[in-house]
């Protein structure tokens, strides 16, 4: 089970089942237009709810929210081998920038991690969104995340809160 995050809500209480649906979701790469299709809510209802997960889990994005997810998966590696990302080659710097991403740090702090401009580094993210397919950051975590759960998405949602569902909040 994650743990909650300084300045998320109190433990004990429960995500709704809404919450859950909308987390899953987003766990899978879904853009807050798929949720809203795919759960048939408005997109202002599923902003609402991606805003109370990241208060939830104490992040500010769903780049944060994915990698937060990432590091606290029990028995997954904190960094993805290469051949559970689809066999996808990296350079050691693409590797590093990944790894910084994987970690939630932005590309700012990326670049003060790896003594790289923030230029480069952004070169670097564009590059690992056509290298993997993606358009965006939350989609580059997502299909991360897929890969290494193998879909069990229901199992890797039980890991995350709970048998009941209890992470600690809404």
């Amino acid at each position: 089970m994650l743990p909650t995050a300084p300045g998320a809500v109190e433990n004990g209480a429960l995500l709704s089942p809404r919450l859950q649906q909308t987390l899953l979701c987003l766990l899978q790469g879904q853009s807050e237009k798929e949720v809203a299709a795919s759960l048939q809510l408005s997109r202002a209802t599923i902003h609402q709810y991606i805003t109370l997960l990241y208060r939830h889990f104490g992040v500010r994005s769903r780049a944060q929210l994915l990698a937060t997810v990432l590091q606290h998966l029990d028995g997954l590696p904190a960094r993805p081998p290469h051949a559970v990302l689809g066999h996808v080659p990296l350079s050691p710097r693409l590797q590093e920038t990944l790894d910084c991403l994987l970690e939630g740090h932005s590309e700012k702090e990326a670049a003060e991690r790896l003594k790289l401009s923030p230029a480069t580094i952004h070169q670097y993210v564009i590059a690992l969104y056509r290298r993997f397919g993606v358009a965006s950051r939350g989609q580059l975590l997502g299909q991360i995340l897929n890969e290494r759960s193998q879909g069990c998405w229901e199992q890797l949602l039980q890991r995350l809160l709970g048998p009941s569902g209890a992470h600690g909040g809404i």
